[in-house]
């Protein structure tokens, strides 16, 4: 499916197919140049479509904290990412918490820092396979591999203009019709104002 992909965003440019790609390979062309950028473009789309069929609820358990996984006094529980996760949802329900980056073992983790306990339920986004993609999120992810290297093969600055105005319009296509009904919440306002997105 990854090869598919590729096709469809050079097909967008009126490119001729490719019929393989080695990605050990590293003689320059067009396939490989889409490949460079491949993994990088596929997480950002799937990140900012925000498409149901990525969503999971998970039940995290807090890691023990050490010098590598530091807590602090007003978020005593650190919770990690779960191996192919994309990104937390929002905010867990109920508890004060902050959602950034750390660094374990010199590699930048996303975490959440909360109060309560050591678990937590909520909902996150995760990688799935290109034939798993709805239709829509599909073709967004063709169009944003071809806005990236339109100038680089075309030289047509237009052309990738008018690929960055397609993502966001097959984007929207993906929001308006979700895979499935979200399992989050309602937002509304913690103690200080503020809207937090519910994750239970």
């Amino acid at each position: 499916m990854k090869l598919d992909l590729i096709n469809l965003a050079l097909a967008k440019m009126n490119q001729d197919p490719v019929y393989s790609i080695d990605e050990t390979d590293t003689t320059p062309s067009r396939g490989r140049k889409i490949l460079a950028i491949y993994d990088a473009v596929y997480r950002r789309i799937l990140l900012s479509s925000r498409a149901e069929v990525l969503k999971r609820r998970v039940l995290l358990d807090a890691d023990t904290q050490t010098a590598d996984i530091p807590g602090d006094g007003v978020y005593p529980y650190v919770f990690r990412l779960p191996e192919g996760a994309l990104g937390f949802v929002g905010l867990p329900d109920g508890r004060a918490c902050e959602i950034g980056i750390i660094k374990i073992a010199n590699v930048d983790v996303e975490v959440i820092r909360a109060t309560g306990n050591g678990q937590m339920l909520c909902s996150i986004y995760f990688r799935v396979a290109e034939a798993a993609l709805p239709p829509d999120l599909f073709d967004a992810v063709a169009w944003a591999l071809a806005a990236e290297v339109w100038v680089g093969l075309t030289g047509d600055y237009a052309g990738a203009r008018m690929a960055r105005k397609e993502v966001d319009r097959a984007l929207l296509g993906v929001r308006i019709r979700p895979a499935q009904s979200s399992e989050l919440a309602p937002e509304r306002g913690d103690a200080t104002g503020g809207i937090r997105r519910s994750c239970i």
